[in-house]
């Protein structure tokens, strides 16, 4: 099953980025609403995931685990969710010392463009269903009989590959791997979905809370405050050291959650049994197939030059404008 999830990759990541493109292409003209080209990817992504789930006969509702959570777990896997939330903050801001933050970019633009309910559906609420069912739920399944925590990697570098930005790469597969633990901890998607809509939703909040003059003002003054070398150095390092402090200690309140909905689900004992050995011995494949094939090395090859190429992310923004940076 991991070849054909393998080729999966390669093929999805090839037609969601060439769809995307052609998409834009023909509908560049056309009197579409404008809420069509923040989906507009997800639509492309799900032709080649409908044709590998007939092919490998994935029954989606039968396959997956789309257990019905209580109600307390629901409130639990949201305030998972937003626990993760200074976690990301910390990946992104470290990476942001290499690279660029596009989303912040986008964040903005959309708080002008759109009512507070819009943004939530657009990207929060679309997004954790969309990208829970594709890399939870269809990557991770096919991932997941040849090790738990192998699939959870693997499934995790895939789902941080479709972002095509390397500054969202790296919080979304470190996402990713906690996702499918917490799929795994509650044996339902509904869990991943929720905690993947708070992390998602944090932003939007934030951006609502913010008055718009703020941000202006706070945009504007950022660019004409001139900073020495040393300066910028040393607040680039306080900055890391206190993000670094809240997401340590956020995450360990996470891990207080985690625990809990693990011992509530009966499944805290399998969860140790599956992460028992560490890391390197609970990512070993278990049934003889390579977790890493060609199509999947070929796969990730594109990606990256993709996001060197084209430095945006193709799941908030339209194809043709990611176009004008090329």
């Amino acid at each position: 099953m991991c070849k054909k999830a393998n080729w999966f990759y390669l093929i999805l990541l090839v037609f969601t980025f060439a769809g995307s493109i052609g998409l834009s292409y023909v509908l560049e003209d056309a009197p579409i609403p404008e809420w069509f080209g923040m989906i507009q990817t997800y639509l492309v992504m799900l032709v080649p995931a409908v044709i590998f789930m007939a092919v490998c006969r994935i029954n989606p509702i039968k396959k997956l685990p789309w257990r019905i959570l209580r109600p307390a777990d629901a409130l639990l896997s949201l305030l998972f969710g937003y626990m993760l939330v200074p976690m990301m903050l910390f990946l992104s801001y470290v990476s942001m010392l290499f690279v660029d933050n596009h989303m912040q970019e986008t964040s903005i633009s959309m708080r002008q463009d759109y009512a507070f309910v819009v943004q939530l559906l657009f990207m929060a609420v679309i997004p954790a269903l969309a990208e829970e069912f594709l890399f939870r739920g269809i990557f991770f399944h096919s991932y997941r009989k040849n090790g738990v925590f192998g699939a959870a990697l693997m499934s995790a570098f895939i789902f941080g590959m479709f972002h095509m930005n390397f500054n969202q790469f790296f919080y979304a597969f470190a996402l990713g791997v906690i996702f499918a633990l917490l799929v795994e901890a509650t044996g339902s998607l509904f869990a991943s979905m929720l905690a993947h809509f708070a992390a998602n939703s944090y932003s939007v909040i934030m951006l609502r809370l913010i008055p718009q003059d703020v941000l202006e003002q706070a945009a504007s003054s950022g660019s004409s405050i001139e900073m020495s070398e040393m300066q910028m150095i040393a607040g680039n390092i306080a900055a890391v050291v206190v993000l670094g402090i809240m997401a340590a200690g956020f995450g360990a309140v996470a891990v207080c959650i985690y625990r809990r909905l693990a011992r509530r689900n009966n499944r805290y004992e399998y969860i140790k049994q599956k992460l028992s050995g560490g890391p390197l011995k609970a990512c070993r494949a278990v049934n003889g197939e390579k977790f890493i094939t060609v199509p999947a090395v070929i796969a990730s090859a594109i990606g990256i030059y993709i996001m060197i190429l084209v430095p945006v992310s193709y799941t908030h923004l339209r194809a043709h404008e990611t176009l004008a940076n090329l």
